[in-house]
Order: C-alpha cells, then structure tokens, then sequence
C-alpha cells in the first residue's frame, strides 16, 4: 500500500504469521498475538507479503467520545488507574487540541503465549464481524462493548506490554526504545538477530545503540532481564527452580546456575532460603 495516514484511530491486530509495517520511515515486523495503535498522524504503511492474518480496525472521533464517556463513568473514583491506562491516554489525546498534532502510536507485546492471547481476541473480532454483516437493532450496541472489552484486553498488563512511542524522537531513541520494549516483553532472551529481523537493522548497528545508552550489549542487558526476573521469582512465589528456569527459557541447568552464582554470589537455592529467613 501507498503510505497514508488516517482521519481516524488504527488498531492493528496480527492473528498469525508476520505484518512488515513502514512507520514514519522504519520499518517494523509484527508477529502473532502482537497489535499497535496508530493516532490520526502516524504515516505507515502495511506490506501485503507472506502467509499471514492480521484484523484492522478504525475508531472515528465520536466512536472514541463514547467509549471515553463509559470508561470515565465506570472508573469515576479511579482516576489515577485512567491516567496509567495508556490506551485511554491516547484516545483522550487524539479528542484533544492541545495534542492534535502529535505522532504517537502504542505497541502491544503479549507478555504471556500468543496463542493465549488469540483464544481471548478471536471471538470478540468473530462476533464484531457477524454483527457488522448482519446489522440490526442493537447491533451497534454489541459491537461498542465487545470493542471495549477488546481495549480492557490489551490495556491488561498481565497480558500485554505497551509502548508508547512519539515518533519525533531520534531515529536512534526511537529504535532504542523498541530494542528495550522486545528485550522486556521476550524476558530478555531475544538475539541480536531476532532483533535485526523484526526491526530491520543490521544486528551489530543494534548493538551499538544498546551500548550507547546502556553501556552493555544486547546480550549483557538480556542477561541482567531475566537474572533480575529469576531473582524475583525466587523471593516472591513459591515455583520450583525448575519450573522458573523453564519459564525463563533456558535448556540448561548448569548455565542458568552459574549465571545466578555470578551475578548474585550464591545459588538460586540459597538465595531463596536467605531472603525468606530475613523475610
């Protein structure tokens, strides 16, 4: 497609395989259970290439007025929840004159299996399809709450990571502020390579930018990720270190132990019993 903005909100939902998107001169590559938000002057566009399935969806201004009307209504004695939830942020933005004219979108990282995920989201978009092609009385009724119920979804931290990104940033905080987003959501045990193919960089360009602003590589930041979330682990739940060396990605033993003893100088079992005997 041509690149192009839009006079309305794009949500962009990956059900399988892989979306390349050109987003204000980058390109980047969304896999399944993974979605973005796009306000009015984000200028993109989707390359229709490969095996995949991806939803889009449009939100014009006074559908947003509505679902901001129900979401301050229902969270009326919360309002520091609302000003956290990134996703209402944006759609409060976007009706906003003070911020007409900012570029910013939200990537959307599950931080649990994708196909969890789609199990959730796919009888909402079934549902708002079959309604749509089927209008009758009520039937713009269903589809704003499954619409929000959709928005709940991915405004879950237990499911989704979000990044809010202005796209005026430096072309290298920009690409740092992805780096460190997939690093996060993927528990820091994503490559340099897996990096350069959903980012489209040069894997050791990468690295370099990690280290500008770091002072570690790709891998040392991974590695402190998913040490701090095995530190974590340990001091607050009661999963076996089995399971939490499973959970975390490593095939062997022996090495997640040994990372642990030299970060923290001790083993896992230790600290446990440690941090629970000070507890």
């Amino acid at each position: 497609m041509p690149d192009h903005q839009h006079s309305c909100i794009e949500v962009m939902c990956v059900l399988s395989g892989a979306v390349t998107n050109h987003v204000e001169n980058q390109v980047f590559t969304y896999e399944a259970g993974q979605c973005c938000i796009m306000n009015k002057n984000i200028h993109h566009c989707e390359e229709f290439t490969g095996d995949f399935q991806a939803v889009f969806l449009m939100m014009q201004d006074d559908f947003i007025a509505q679902l901001l009307a129900e979401y301050q209504e229902t969270d009326i004695n919360n309002s520091t929840r609302l000003k956290e939830n990134l996703i209402f942020q944006l759609l409060a933005d976007t009706l906003n004159g003070l911020h007409q004219f900012d570029k910013v979108y939200l990537d959307c990282f599950p931080v649990i299996p994708a196909e969890h995920i789609l199990e959730k989201f796919t009888p909402l978009f079934n549902f708002i399809i079959q309604e749509l092609v089927n209008l009758r009385p009520g039937s713009l009724f269903f589809i704003k709450g499954a619409f929000s119920h959709l928005l709940q979804l991915m405004a879950d931290p237990g499911l989704f990571c979000i990044n809010r990104i202005h796209s005026e940033l430096s072309s290298q905080e920009y690409l740092f502020s992805k780096i460190t987003h997939i690093m996060r959501t993927s528990h820091g045990r994503c490559t340099r390579e897996e990096l350069s193919s959903q980012l489209h960089y040069n894997a050791e360009y990468l690295n370099r930018i990690m280290k500008k602003y770091t002072g570690k590589t790709i891998l040392e930041y991974g590695r402190n990720i998913y040490l701090e979330e095995a530190r974590m682990l340990l001091a607050d739940t009661d999963k076996s270190i089995s399971s939490i060396i499973e959970e975390l990605g490593f095939s062997n033993r022996s090495h997640f132990y040994r990372l642990f003893e030299n970060r923290y100088n001790e083993t896992p079992m230790d600290y446990r019993r440690r941090i629970r005997y000070t507890s």
